[in-house]
């Protein structure tokens, strides 16, 4: 009865009033993104990377929702705005990270070890040669969203690759490399060196000035990029299966670099 009482209590003086409840949800979804975002992180560790993949997903399904709840509730705030390019930096920044060095960490047996027996410490820290390129993927994600937040000029377009679509390409590489259709490919796209270049690459085009479309329909142009984009993608999936997740960021970036050139 106690219990009962207590909950009447809050209900009453509006702890929990629907319209609270209403505020609180779209941060509740973005923390959702941030939580499947360390999930996917968790898996990368076990070399888990259809896991990696499903956790990735679902967590940009809430990082739509987030935002469409907010304008939907009439309940956007600037504490939302923070806290979704925080959800972002963990799913589309420190994931890729993790994942890239991973994968140049398996095919790599060159290391720096670092010793701290001057401190007492008995453990050494080992970091691989090849590997600390993945590093560069969070810092360069981290100035992307925050370029974004206080640039004003990108409601109708992107500046620079979006971090999520930068992170399905990492996210979805794994799955790529053991693509049947493309196993002839792998021995090639495994080697740490071409790893390194689309790490370098992806960083750039993250904060590059180059406009990217929205996948929305506000100009004519905008609707035939995203019928071919789409159409590209699914016959993509038809040819390759889940490697047509980082075939279609390609795509994109390729439709974006024609669009600038034609308009």
């Amino acid at each position: 009865m106690r219990q009962l009482a207590r909950v009447k209590n809050m209900f009453k003086f509006g702890y929990l009033r629907p319209m609270q409840l209403r505020i609180h949800l779209p941060n509740l979804i973005t923390a959702a993104n941030a939580i499947f975002g360390l999930l996917a992180i968790l898996s990368v560790f076990q070399n888990l990377f259809e896991w990696t993949l499903i956790f990735f997903l679902f967590g940009m399904v809430c990082d739509f929702l987030d935002g469409w709840v907010a304008r939907w509730v009439g309940a956007t705030s600037e504490l939302g705005a923070q806290l979704d390019s925080l959800a972002d930096m963990i799913t589309s920044g420190v994931l890729p990270g993790v994942l890239v060095y991973q994968l140049i960490r398996t095919q790599s047996s060159s290391y720096w070890d670092f010793s701290a027996a001057d401190l007492g410490l008995e453990a050494t820290f080992s970091l691989s040669t090849v590997g600390w390129v993945g590093l560069l993927l969070p810092l360069g994600a981290a100035y992307r969203l925050a370029r974004f937040n206080i640039d004003t000029e990108q409601s109708k377009y992107f500046k620079g690759l979006a971090s999520p679509a930068n992170a399905l390409f990492f996210v979805g590489y794994p799955l790529w490399v053991e693509s049947t259709t493309l196993l002839p490919l792998k021995g090639l796209l495994i080697q740490p060196e071409i790893i390194t270049f689309w790490v370098i690459f992806f960083v750039f085009i993250m904060n590059s000035p180059l406009r990217m479309f929205k996948l929305k329909f506000n100009t004519l142009y905008d609707k035939i990029y995203v019928a071919i984009l789409f159409s590209g993608s699914i016959l993509f999936f038809i040819l390759f299966g889940v490697a047509a997740f980082s075939l279609s960021v390609l795509l994109y970036i390729l439709l974006c670099l024609t669009r600038n050139v034609t308009l």
